[in-house]
């Protein structure tokens, strides 16, 4: 493949690896005297993160509240389902850098639920299908409905929870 005198110094090295390797080994200043310029930026395009960090919260909170608003079974709000569910590519720059969106993580943090939350919202989410079936459960099947583990059922806002929904399911009836 022809050099041509335009060529960078990435393309001449990749062109002619040894002749560059001997001139480098016996003769770098002469070398480094002849070489085209270097590119002072490496040909990297910069990337304005303020801009994508304003950007990509906005996704964030749009996909945040799409996913609770989802009416079939629910799913844990999480960071991962969070950056899953956004479209390319901002679900590629909270995946990869996060590091620099700290306004995204910031929000990210805010929106993702914790276990517990995701306990409850399962728990009001199996009194809806039982008020939409018109049955009153007993405990048991709500617990069941809302696949909740025993350790899960025992926590403080579920317990709760289970106890308003089987209220309003008997009043109800």
């Amino acid at each position: 493949m022809p050099i041509s005198p335009n060529s960078r110094r990435t393309q001449l090295r990749s062109k002619a690896p040894g002749i560059y390797g001997q001139l480098y080994k016996h003769d770098k200043n002469w070398l480094l005297e002849h070489l085209p310029p270097a590119l002072t930026n490496n040909g990297t395009v910069y990337v304005d993160w303020n801009n994508r960090d304003i950007e990509t919260l906005e996704a964030v909170k749009v996909a945040a509240q799409s996913l609770k608003q989802d009416v079939n079974r629910p799913i844990w709000i999480s960071r991962t389902a969070i950056a899953n569910f956004l479209d390319h590519p901002a679900s590629a720059w909270v995946k990869r850098h996060l590091n620099r969106l700290p306004m995204t993580a910031k929000v990210l943090d805010e929106l993702a639920e914790t276990r517990e939350e995701f306990a409850v919202r399962r728990v009001q989410w199996a009194a809806n299908t039982f008020h939409q079936e018109n049955i009153t459960p007993y405990e048991w099947q709500l617990v069941r409905r809302a696949s909740l583990r025993k350790e899960t059922k025992k926590l403080p806002l579920v317990k709760k929870a289970i106890a308003d929904a089987l209220e309003v399911l008997n009043s109800l009836n």
